[in-house]
């Protein structure tokens, strides 16, 4: 115990004059003719003191000392595990309910950008303009793939198969492999504005089908519009699918890549557009919503327009031109696919 630690201090001489040490030090210093004898007898006295706690004390002083240091590591650990985050500006919570997060309110509208449905759809070819196909009643032809999509059916199914995610920053710079229902249970929904996109996770991966069966089936389920189909012909290639899921709020940044085929299974999505020549101002590693809020004024100088601004939802697939400048905002929480021709 602690007091047979001072106890054994005591017996070797030195704790009853410990007392007087710091007094005796005091006065050396602050009185100008303090004798130099003074001096080495306060000086002599913590030399005691020392001796006693690093040589002379008793096993069981050791023990008591080292008793509570190891207390005082679990009571800083304690602490620090329990502090929250003060990156993510709230706690986690977990989704209860059985079906994905939507917000009611919230309206599909593409003003500016061409719209293709019907006997269109056939003839339509991608070019050097945003659309979005009006899918109709062949947005059926996915519904294997949004009936295997459910919250409950996909988290009861593949809930621990691993998936990797990326920050939604404009390079993607950071990822994370984690188990699908550990990503899903402690997301944000809706994602808060002042998580920072280096922090804000979310899963879209065209390498799930090539590492693990339980996602080849997602795959292997989805059936390609027949205008992603024509546009990867054209070009004499394959095209490439990635398959999402992110919270509502989420999104990814400004960026670029090839052009590009995206369909929201459930939940919808928002798209802004910039065109090859007119590169927006932003900070990379804002978050979209953060731009939207704090940035967006910012008009880039070779377009003094706002962005094409359209929300897409189920049964609808938008057409992103090879390198025009884009970036996605989550409506709802949002399971898609995109196809790259």
């Amino acid at each position: 115990s602690i007091s047979h630690h001072y106890r054994a201090i005591a017996r070797l001489g030195t704790f009853r004059t410990a007392p007087s040490c710091p007094r005796r030090c005091l006065r050396a210093v602050r009185g100008g003719g303090a004798t130099r004898q003074r001096a080495r007898r306060a000086a002599t006295c913590w030399r005691r003191v020392g001796n006693a706690f690093m040589m002379k004390s008793s096993a069981g002083a050791w023990r008591a000392l080292t008793a509570c240091t190891l207390t005082l590591c679990v009571v800083v650990f304690a602490l620090y595990t329990a502090a929250p985050d003060p990156r993510a500006g709230a706690a986690p919570r977990r989704e209860a309910t059985a079906e994905w997060r939507v917000d009611a309110n919230a309206a599909a509208q593409c003003p500016g950008v061409q719209r293709v449905a019907g006997a269109a759809l056939a003839q339509w070819a991608a070019g050097d303009a945003p659309a979005v196909l009006e899918l109709g009643g062949e947005g059926t032809r996915n519904a294997r793939l949004r009936a295997m999509t459910r919250r409950e059916r996909l988290l009861r199914e593949r809930g621990q198969a691993e998936v990797k995610l990326a920050s939604s920053d404009t390079y993607s710079s950071q990822s994370v492999t984690m188990p699908l229902a550990e990503y899903v249970g402690n997301w944000l929904s809706p994602q808060p504005l002042s998580l920072r996109a280096i922090d804000a996770l979310y899963l879209f991966d065209s390498s799930l089908a090539g590492v693990a069966e339980t996602w080849r089936a997602v795959y292997n389920a989805y059936e390609m519009h027949a205008a992603a189909t024509r546009a990867a012909r054209d070009l004499h290639r394959e095209p490439a699918l990635s398959f999402g899921i992110a919270p509502a709020g989420s999104g990814v940044q400004w960026h670029v890549h090839g052009a590009a085929f995206g369909e929201a299974l459930h939940g919808r999505k928002r798209w802004l557009l910039y065109p090859p020549e007119a590169k927006p101002a932003f900070e990379p590693y804002n978050t979209t919503a953060q731009w939207l809020a704090h940035e967006g004024d910012k008009l880039p100088r070779a377009l003094k327009e706002a962005p094409l601004d359209c929300t897409v939802g189920p049964g609808e697939l938008i057409y992103v031109p090879n390198m025009w400048w884009h970036a996605t905002l989550n409506v709802d929480d949002c399971v898609f696919v995109s196809a790259f021709p």
